[in-house]
């Protein structure tokens, strides 16, 4: 909330409504152009696609009391995985994959062959996980692009064997072309890294040091997109 005027905001009320229906009040005080932060947390009891709105109390500037959103709340997210190699990612998706029944698991993972993926229906799935695909039929890159166009998202894996090539002519859909593959010696350590963002935020500090610290020997040269 940005207060804009020269005045502070004393016990003023930001109300979230969820579906219609009035979720949770907060209180709050501000001073004279401050902008405060607060959080909500809320858990929904059905997935699918919720709509909202975040409320003040009125003014005389009635336009910019309430900020809408929408957001699409995951029941259990089914994930395709494609390729020859998908023993160790399904099992990492969900411990029980090869078991019965599964049904309670948040993960529920499926795998097809790259040539299965040329005519599979993708339509009830959320996530499409390519592990070490060589490369892209022009028939898979139509399905990645209306998985994509959906707004669902794509998960690749790759190693120093894939097609280049291939996956850069579907350079418009990624957010980085493949260069050549490469080798360190010595290897590579991870340092000078962000510690809040997103990818280390699960990461201890120490977890990057010492004689158990991750070290890589080989990889693949990305050239990340300007609007990645």
């Amino acid at each position: 909330v940005n207060n804009y005027s020269d005045a502070p905001l004393k016990d003023t009320i930001l109300t979230l409504f969820i579906d219609g229906q009035k979720r949770r009040s907060i209180s709050f005080q501000g001073g004279a152009h401050e902008s405060i932060t607060s959080t909500f947390t809320h858990q929904f009891e059905s997935p699918g696609t919720h709509t909202g709105y975040l409320e003040l109390p009125a003014d005389r500037l009635k336009r910019d009391n309430k900020r809408y959103f929408a957001l699409h709340a995951y029941g259990q997210i089914r994930a395709l995985c494609v390729g020859s190699q998908t023993l160790y990612v399904t099992l990492a998706l969900n411990p029980e994959t090869q078991r019965s029944p599964i049904a309670n698991y948040t993960i529920l993972p499926t795998t097809c062959s790259a040539t299965e993926l040329e005519n599979f229906p993708l339509a009830d799935y959320d996530v499409l996980i390519l592990a070490e695909l060589p490369e892209l039929s022009g028939r898979g890159q139509q399905q990645l692009q209306a998985f994509i166009r959906a707004g669902k998202s794509v998960i690749y894996f790759v190693n120093g064997g894939i097609n280049t090539k291939s996956y850069n002519s579907f350079v418009d859909w990624l957010p980085a072309s493949f260069g050549e593959p490469a080798t360190w010696n010595p290897p590579l350590t991870v340092s000078g890294y962000q510690p809040d963002h997103l990818i280390f935020e699960v990461f201890k500090p120490e977890d990057f040091t010492g004689q158990y610290a991750p070290q890589f020997y080989r990889g693949l040269t990305l050239n990340p997109a300007a609007d990645a």
